[in-house]
């Protein structure tokens, strides 16, 4: 199985799209304590559900905040983004999983320039359905909802509608 990290915004909208716990089902999820803060806030709505699938499995780790493994450089580049997504990639460089769900700009544009590998929740269904997880018709009603409650620019939704099993190869469960 593979473990994976995500970010707080992917996180809630695979759960609106009642694709989270299915996640969990073909992946190991882990989250940054800052993103199991954020997603377990007493006023969030769905805080309970996050409490239950995310601690109960003991699927959260603190990032070593003395940050060792990074170098100064690496610091600054990531100084800009939100805590939760930077202690995800902390985590990730630090080789706690095999890729990252993020869904926040700056912090797949990283992902992006520092060759780790990432993907976002709009390419989840595509991912569980050419898995065989998903039926089409699952698959395309889940992708609708995610394209109209996600932010995202015309760029990564032809990718995301259009790419192949190859392109997602990585990414499979």
């Amino acid at each position: 199985m593979k473990n994976i990290l995500i970010d707080t915004s992917s996180a809630i909208l695979l759960y609106k799209v009642d694709l989270f716990s299915m996640i969990m089902e073909h992946y190991r999820v882990i989250t940054a304590e800052a993103v199991f803060e954020e997603l377990t806030q007493n006023d969030y709505p769905d805080a309970e559900f996050f409490q239950k699938s995310l601690f109960m499995q003991r699927q959260t780790i603190q990032y070593n905040h003395n940050g060792n493994l990074l170098n100064q450089h690496l610091y600054h580049d990531l100084i800009s983004l939100g805590k939760g997504e930077r202690e995800t990639i902390y985590l990730y460089q630090e080789g706690n999983a095999e890729f990252v769900v993020i869904d926040d700009y700056k912090g797949a544009r990283y992902c992006k320039d520092h060759s780790i590998p990432y993907t976002n929740a709009l390419l989840i269904p595509r991912v569980l359905w050419m898995a065989k997880k998903l039926d089409s018709s699952a698959y395309h009603e889940k992708t609708d909802y995610l394209l109209q409650q996600g932010r995202y620019s015309k760029h990564i939704i032809d990718y995301a509608l259009h790419c192949t099993q190859q392109d997602l190869q990585y990414f499979l469960p």
